[in-house]
């Protein structure tokens, strides 16, 4: 398991991180889930071709800047060694270059600190296609079945899980069950226990979920630098491909080097030999294969060839910059979200629900995908009406009319670039 070396400021200090938002747009707890104290997360000491670079990845400095970069390093001014300061879109990493020693003596307004960095470890994930999550709390079957999928339907032969402060279970035990579980597989697990953050307000202001926009960084750099591919989506979360495809290989052969797709909800309603689920713990992803039709879709999931990324660019949960949207949709793929797979951290997601043609359909895309993967046994499809028939073809229809109309777009942009080159 791996550690982080992290900075918070000493609750003496007389300054802390100071939200952006207004006030009228905190709801209750805001202040409380906000992460006011932690300067940075991790210190990374990279040493590679590109030379001996010092990482430090934390959330946005915010007010707390001036107190960073007026600081000393190494008896040194700070800002004078900072080769490159990134604000990315809820994280910040600080770069230094040529960096000579295995101790950081660090002189700051609120103290002193000598601090070990943490050396980077991509050899661990060299060539390999990663499933990369952030996780908390859930159930280790969960997460076997996740990575049983992936792997048997797309390739998968390595992960990377950031537990946010589990007390289910010690991070160390839960990598000791998974590689139990899954041997041949590469798998580490890094010990990150920072605030996750306050959520957004009324759709809006997504602006302080700092914990998982630093994952993301940390991991990119600190681990997955050489990695083939990376598979970003939770544990609640199976990726499937209408035609059989690994969505590994089709990202690795792909023109810009990532593949973003979107999600449809999974309903509670459980298939036919499934009813008797009495607790969370019971619950398995292969219990449920329905489909709720009238679930909006989910945002955006994506893999990416990490070679491929510039050092300027940043991966976020949906979102991986710099990639253009349109070239790097697909219709191929889809992942599907289980609304019982959770621990309810958010709200009340899990409860029973009784099979309903208006609200669920069958999805047999994921059900064929779950049986080869060997995490569920095959199900017959329930008997359906003509009505349900009808429905189905309506989903169906309405589905091939968005793929068009994306199709179109995707052509449209293609010639806007066409006659932007040809009159420039």
């Amino acid at each position: 398991m791996f550690h982080c070396t992290s900075l918070r400021l000493p609750p003496e200090a007389a300054i802390k991180r100071e939200s952006t938002r207004p006030v009228e747009f905190r709801q209750p707890g805001f202040d409380e889930a906000f992460d006011a104290s932690t300067l940075f997360y991790d210190l990374i000491l990279s040493r590679n071709e590109h030379g001996n670079n010092l990482i430090f990845i934390g959330p946005p400095f915010l007010n707390l800047f001036p107190s960073f970069y007026g600081g000393r390093i190494g008896g040194q001014p700070l800002a004078s060694t900072i080769s490159n300061y990134y604000l990315r879109e809820a994280s910040s990493d600080v770069w230094i270059p040529n960096w000579d020693g295995d101790a950081v003596d660090l002189e700051l307004d609120f103290g002193s600190y000598r601090l070990t960095p943490q050396s980077t470890a991509t050899h661990l994930y060299q060539g390999r296609r990663v499933l990369y999550t952030l996780s908390r709390d859930n159930e280790v079957r969960w997460i076997v079945d996740w990575v049983q999928f992936h792997a048997r339907n797309h390739g998968a032969n390595a992960v990377l899980i950031y537990d946010n402060a589990s007390t289910k279970y010690a991070g160390e035990d839960l990598e000791r069950s998974l590689k139990k579980a899954l041997p041949g597989f590469e798998i580490n697990v890094v010990h990150w226990p920072y605030k996750y953050g306050p959520t957004g307000f009324k759709g809006g202001w997504w602006d302080s979920l700092f914990c998982q926009a630093g994952a993301f960084q940390d991991a990119r750099f600190r681990f997955l630098d050489s990695a083939s591919s990376v598979l970003n989506c939770d544990i609640d979360e199976l990726v499937v491909s209408e035609k059989g495809e690994s969505i590994f290989d089709i990202t690795e052969k792909s023109r810009n080097g990532c593949t973003m797709f979107n999600g449809r909800w999974i309903s509670n309603a459980t298939v036919g030999t499934q009813r008797d689920l009495n607790s969370m713990s019971d619950f398995r992803h292969g219990c449920f294969r329905y489909l709720a039709r009238t679930e909006p879709a989910c945002p955006k999931k994506w893999c990416v060839l990490p070679r491929r990324c510039k050092l300027e660019e940043y991966w976020g949960a949906h979102t991986v910059s710099g990639r253009d949207l349109v070239s790097s949709y697909s219709d191929s793929f889809s992942y599907r979200h289980f609304q019982s797979i959770s621990t309810n951290w958010k709200y009340q997601r899990v409860r029973p629900v009784v099979v309903d043609p208006k609200l669920h359909q069958f999805d047999e895309t994921l059900a064929e995908a779950l049986v080869r993967a060997e995490i569920a046994r095959p199900e017959a499809r329930p008997p359906r009406s003509l009505l349900e028939i009808v429905r189905e073809r309506y989903d169906r229809i309405k589905s091939l009319g968005t793929r068009w109309k994306r199709h179109l777009r995707n052509v449209a942009h293609h010639l806007r670039w066409l006659v932007s080159q040809l009159n420039p």
